[in-house]
């Protein structure tokens, strides 16, 4: 199991992520963008104990991922 960073990340349980990993992950480098998917309700932000930041799920971000790369399976998503 590794904890690495962003598309390095090997821990096969859903984590949440912050939205720079998301980013780099769906490589569009803008939080305003992520913030913008927010949103949209394309998927939720989590507060997280401890931390101000907000997180997001990384299992959503690579489904997102894998939508985009296939565009005939959902419309719901658009970098």
């Amino acid at each position: 199991m590794n904890f690495g960073y962003d598309k390095e990340d090997s821990y096969k349980n859903d984590r949440f992520i912050t939205y720079n990993e998301a980013e780099d992950i769906l490589s569009i480098h803008s939080h305003t963008k992520i913030t913008g998917l927010v949103k949209k309700g394309v998927f939720e932000s989590y507060q997280i104990p401890l931390t101000d930041r907000v997180r997001v799920p990384k299992s959503r971000i690579l489904s997102l991922l894998q939508t985009n790369l296939n565009p005939d399976q959902s419309n719901d998503f658009q970098i």
